[in-house]
C-alpha cells in the first residue's frame, strides 16, 4: 500500500505495507487501544520536530517507558517500573527472563537529568567530559549522592565519596597531562599508588608542593627539578617568606632531605628512635653542612632531654657503640694506623689580625654537678678505660715522640697510674741511682723527672 492516509485509520490485523507511508503534519501513528503511544511530525514546536508521546501514569495506565531490546525478545516483561516522566530504556540483548536489569536509562525527573545504569558500570569512551561553557555539570549515583559535579564559575570539578578508578586507570591534571595519578598494578612485588609528573621545565617543574588553602594560587618560587621533589610549606603566605619549607628528593646518586629555612627537629613524641642504615659498604650515614658567609652557624646541635621520674639507674644521653669485632683480610700484613673514632682539628682564619687567647679541638666544660638530693663520691670531667696516649703537635707515630698515660695493678687492690716516655737514661755518675728520666714542661721550661725502679 502506498499514498496519504486522510482521518482515522485503523488494522488489528497484520498488514504489510510496502512504498511509502505517509503522515502529513500533525499527524500522527497512535500505539495501543487508546493513546498509549504517538509518533509525528509535530509544527507547533518553534523549530519542527518528531515528537514520540508516551502516556504516563498521570495520563494511562501506561509506565511511561520506551523499551528498547533485541527483536528477539519483544515479547518479553522487563518490569520496569511506572515512571512519573518518560524515560527511555536501551537494553542489552539477554532475554527477559533471563535478566532485566541489563539496562542503561534516560529521563529527565522535573529537577535534574537522570543517567542510570541496572547493572554493571559506566563506561564513557571520550577524550573528554565537560559541560558547555558558563554551564554546571553533575553525575549522581542510583542512591542520589554526588559522583563529579562541576562549577558554573569556576570549572572545577568535584569527585563525590565512593567514586572509583579502576587499576592502572588514571586521573590527569593540567592542560597538558602534566600529572598522572592511578593505582599501579605493574609493579614486580606490590601494587602501589603512582604519582607521575612531569620534570626539568618551567612548564613541569616536577614539583609537589603541600601548602595551606589560602596560599594554593599563590607562587611559592621553587625552581624547576630534574628530579620529582616533595615540598611541604608551613601556613605562612609564601608572598611573605617563601623559604619555610621541608623537602624530599633523591637526586640519582643520593636520596636528600632539607628545609629552605631553619634546622631539621625530629620532635619527641614523634619520633622515639632514629636508625640510620645503608644497604653498601661505604659511609653509613654522611652530614655536610652548609657554607655560611655570616653568623656563628653551628654544624650539629644535641639538646639532651631534661628527663624526669626516671629508674635510678644509669642513664647514658649518648651511646657510641663500637664494640664489634672488625676482621680484616686472612692476607697480613702491617696497618700502620688504625683509629676508631677521629676528630681532625680546624684550621682558624680571618680576614684582618685577630686573636684566639685558648683553642680546642674538643672541650668539656666541667665534671657532672650534683644537683638537689645528689651526692657525688668522685665527679670526673672524662674517663677513659685504657691507656691515653699523646703525640707531638705533628702527627708522628713514633715511640720517641709520644707520652703514654695508664693504669697499673701492681698488686691486688693497688692500681697506680702509669708513665711511660722512651727517653734514655745516660750513664753519668750523677744519674747511675736512676733507671729511667722523663722530659717535662712545667710554667714554660723543660725538666726532667728522675726517676729508678726501687
Amino acid at each position: 500500500m502506498s499514498g496519504s492516509i486522510g482521518g482515522g485509520f485503523f488494522q488489528h490485523d497484520p498488514t504489510i505495507v510496502s512504498g511509502t507511508l505517509a503522515f502529513g503534519d500533525d499527524e500522527e501513528a497512535v500505539f495501543g487501544n487508546g493513546t498509549d503511544a504517538t509518533l509525528g511530525w509535530n509544527t507547533a514546536q518553534t523549530n519542527h520536530a518528531l515528537v514520540l508521546g508516551i502516556a504516563t501514569p498521570a495520563d494511562a495506565t501506561g509506565a511511561g517507558a520506551l523499551l528498547i531490546v533485541d527483536q528477539a525478545n519483544v515479547a518479553g516483561d522487563y518490569g520496569v517500573a511506572a515512571s512519573a516522566n518518560p524515560i527511555v530504556y536501551i537494553f542489552s540483548a539477554t532475554a527477559a527472563g533471563t535478566a532485566t536489569d541489563q539496562y542503561l536509562s534516560l529521563t529527565h525527573n522535573a529537577t535534574d537529568a537522570v543517567l542510570t545504569v541496572g547493572a554493571g558500570d559506566l563506561e564513557i569512551s571520550a577524550a573528554q567530559i565537560r559541560p558547555p561553557s558558563g554551564a554546571a555539570m553533575a553525575l549522581a549515583r542510583q542512591d542520589g549522592t554526588a559522583w563529579a559535579t562541576t562549577s558554573t564559575t569556576t570549572n572545577v570539578t568535584t569527585i563525590g565519596i565512593g567514586t572509583r578508578f579502576n587499576d592502572n586507570v588514571w586521573i590527569d591534571l593540567g592542560t597538558g597531562g602534566d600529572v598522572r595519578m592511578l593505582w599501579g598494578t605493574a609493579q614486580a612485588t606490590a601494587n602501589n599508588m603512582v604519582i607521575g609528573i612531569g620534570v626539568g621545565s618551567s612548564a613541569q617543574g616536577g614539583g609537589v608542593i603541600l601548602t595551606a588553602y589560602g596560599n594554593l594560587l599563590k607562587d611559592h618560587d621553587h625552581s624547576a627539578a630534574s628530579n620529582p621533589t616533595l615540598f611541604i610549606h608551613s601556613a605562612t603566605d609564601p608572598d611573605t617568606a617563601n623559604n619555610q619549607y621541608l623537602s624530599f628528593d633523591h637526586v640519582v646518586s643520593a636520596g636528600r632531605i632539607g628545609t629552605g629555612v631553619g634546622l631539621l627537629n625530629l620532635r619527641p613524641g614523634l619520633i622515639t628512635a632514629l636508625a640510620l642504615s645503608s644497604t653498601s659498604n661505604t659511609t653509613t650515614a654522611e652530614f655536610t653542612q652548609t657554607l655560611s658567609a655570616s653568623g656563628t652557624p653551628k654544624g650539629l646541635l644535641w639538646t639532651a632531654g631534661a628527663h624526669t621520674g626516671l629508674t635510678v639507674a644509669e642513664t647514658i644521653d649518648q651511646h657510641w657503640d663500637n664494640g664489634r669485632t672488625v676482621t680484616f683480610t686472612t692476607g697480613g700484613g702491617t696497618i700502620a694506623l688504625q683509629r676508631s673514632v677521629v676528630f681532625e682539628a680546624p684550621t682558624y682564619a680571618a680576614g684582618s689580625a685577630t686573636t684566639i687567647t685558648d683553642a680546642f679541638t674538643a672541650y668539656i666544660d666541667s665534671a657532672p654537678v650534683a644537683g638537689s638530693n645528689i651526692t657525688i663520691t668522685r665527679s670526673h670531667a672524662l674517663g677513659l678505660g685504657g691507656r691515653l696516649t699523646l703525640f707531638t703537635s705533628v702527627d708522628s707515630v713514633a715511640v720517641a715522640d709520644q707520652v703514654s698515660l695508664s693504669r697499673y695493678e701492681i698488686g691486688a687492690g693497688n692500681t697506680v697510674l702509669a708513665i711511660s716516655q722512651e727517653t734514655a737514661v745516660a750513664a753519668d755518675a750523677d744519674e747511675t741511682k736512676f733507671s729511667h728520666k722523663m722530659q717535662c714542661r712545667i710554667n714554660g721550661a723543660t725538666y726532667f723527672l728522675m726517676l729508678t725502679q726501687t
